[in-house]
C-alpha cells in the first residue's frame, strides 16, 4: 500500500489534516509536539472505475467500488513536527526523520498565515515568513540524508575503486531504508560531476537534493488560508513551489492522483 507522510514543523495543522483525510481522531492542540510517536491510518484516492465504462458488475479485491467510482486505500502516517537541528537530533529529530522517510511522497503542511515561528510557536500573524518552512524542512531533509551519506566516505571511495564497484549501488546500499530505489539515484547523478572521484561537500549535498526531489514528491498544504495575512504569502509560495492547495481550519481535502 502506498504511504504517504503528513509533516512539517510543530503546531501547524498536521493532525487536523490526518483526522479529516483517515477519520481518525488523533489528539490536537495549539501547541507544538502534541504528537510524538508518528500516527498511521487509512485514507481513500478517489478514482472512476472501469466497470461502467466497460459493462461489468465490478467486485474488487483490494479497494471498494461504489457506483462507479473507486476508493483505492492508502497508508497515511502522522510524523511529529520538525525543528531546525532535527538532522542533528533536535527535538528526537533523527526518529522523525527516519520515521518520515519511509513513506513515498510527502504532504507538507505550513500555516500560510505566518502565525508560527519556525519552531512552531504562536507568533503575531504576519510576522513569520512561510517560505522559510519550505526550505528548513527541505534542508533539514537533505542534511539528514547527507549524514547518511557522507559517513566514511573516504573508506567507501577507496572500496569503490578498489573493487571497481558501481557508486550508484553504493549510494544506493548506504540509503537503504529510506525507501529509495537504485533509478533514483542514477537519475539524480546526471546533473552533477561524473567523476565521483572529485566530489566535494557541495557537489554531495546537491546529488542528495537531487535524490531527494526524485524519490519523494512533496505537495504542500498551505493551511490557515482564509486569515488575511495569507494570500499574499500563498501568491509568493505558488511562484515557487507548483504543488501547493491552500486550507482553512479544520484542514479538508479530497486526495486526487
Amino acid at each position: 500500500m502506498l504511504q504517504i507522510a503528513v509533516c512539517g514543523k510543530p503546531n501547524v495543522g498536521k493532525s487536523s489534516f490526518f483526522n479529516s483525510a483517515t477519520a481518525s481522531g488523533v489528539e490536537m492542540a495549539n501547541y507544538p509536539f502534541t504528537t510524538i510517536d508518528a500516527n498511521k491510518a487509512v485514507a481513500h484516492v478517489i478514482k472512476d472505475c472501469p466497470c461502467k465504462e466497460l459493462g461489468v458488475t465490478c467486485n474488487p479485491h483490494n479497494s471498494i467500488c461504489i457506483d462507479g467510482k473507486r476508493l483505492l486505500p492508502i497508508e497515511m502516517i502522522d510524523v511529529a513536527g520538525l525543528v531546525p537541528g532535527a538532522h542533528e537530533g533536535k527535538g528526537l529529530g533523527n526518529k522523525f526523520l527516519d520515521e518520515l522517510m519511509q513513506a513515498k511522497v510527502f504532504i507538507n503542511v505550513i500555516d500560510a498565515s505566518g502565525s508560527t515561528d519556525l519552531e512552531g510557536n504562536p507568533v503575531d500573524a504576519g510576522s513569520h515568513d512561510p517560505l522559510d518552512d519550505l526550505e528548513f524542512l527541505e534542508n533539514e531533509i537533505v542534511m539528514w540524508m547527507y549524514g547518511i551519506l557522507s559517513k566514511n566516505w573516504v573508506r567507501l571511495i577507496r572500496k569503490v575503486g578498489a573493487e571497481h564497484l558501481d557508486i550508484s549501488k553504493v549510494l544506493y546500499d548506504q540509503l537503504s531504508g529510506t525507501g529509495i530505489a537504485i533509478e533514483d539515484i542514477i537519475e539524480a547523478k546526471r546533473t552533477i560531476e561524473p567523476d565521483y572521484n572529485k566530489w566535494e561537500e557541495e557537489d554531495l549535498i546537491e546529488l542528495t537534493r537531487n535524490i531527494l526531489h526524485i524519490a519523494k514528491p512533496m505537495m504542500i498544504i498551505a493551511n490557515k488560508a482564509d486569515l488575511p495575512t495569507s494570500a499574499e504569502n500563498i501568491k509568493r509560495i505558488k511562484e515557487k513551489y507548483p504543488n501547493v492547495i491552500p486550507t482553512i481550519c479544520p484542514v479538508m481535502i479530497i486526495l486526487k492522483s
